[in-house]
């Protein structure tokens, strides 16, 4: 299934919008030590300079599994991927992370994802990493972009690193007034500012 184009793809979550979920739910992330606070963890800047599997370089995202064991698995796909040893990702920092959303578009449901004419195993079995290199759009890029433009909260996704693992794509720009993402615990977090 060829993927549509940003345009097509921003009309149909433009449509989906209206059948959009709330979400309230617990989210897991994994940091450095480095980036150990609140606002570096739900600020989507990382994501912003240099891209994800679901945004390209230029659009904030919050990348959040929903079981601790997918973060983990996620963070250590990211070093094996590049050929990093396991034991050089640590140390790092786990947290959770509470959220509340009013308008969120499931794509690991089947009928939301054939509405939007994707196919879930192409968006993530394509070396997305691989493809930026080249100056193009990965498939789940342009999704997320189309997404983050046609004013979505947040998508929930398949991992590409847990075979039955979702994970929280939360876009900062679009959050509604009701809307709330805070890191549960952060005053306790190492590096962060009171």
């Amino acid at each position: 299934m060829k993927t549509p184009d940003r345009t097509e793809l921003e009309n149909r979550f433009r449509e989906l919008l209206l059948s959009a979920i709330p979400i309230e739910t617990v989210g897991y992330r994994s940091v450095t030590l480095q980036y150990a606070r609140e606002k570096d963890i739900i600020s989507g800047e990382g994501s912003r300079k240099f891209g994800g599997r679901w945004n390209p370089p230029g659009i904030a995202a919050v990348y959040l599994s929903l079981s601790p064991e997918t973060a983990m698995a996620e963070t250590l796909a990211h070093f094996q991927y590049r050929g990093i040893p396991v034991s050089a990702a640590m140390p790092r920092v786990f947290v959770s992370v509470s959220v509340r959303l009013s308008q969120v578009v499931d794509i690991t449901q089947k009928t939301i994802s054939q509405r939007l004419q994707v196919s879930n195993r192409a968006l993530l079995e394509s070396d997305w990493r691989k493809i930026m290199t080249r100056d193009s759009l990965p498939p789940s890029q342009l999704v997320g972009q189309a997404a983050e433009a046609a004013g979505v909260e947040g998508l929930l996704v398949p991992s590409a690193a847990s075979r039955f693992g979702k994970n929280l794509i939360i876009f900062p720009a679009n959050l509604l007034p009701d809307s709330k993402i805070s890191v549960d615990r952060a005053d306790e977090l190492p590096n962060n500012e009171a």
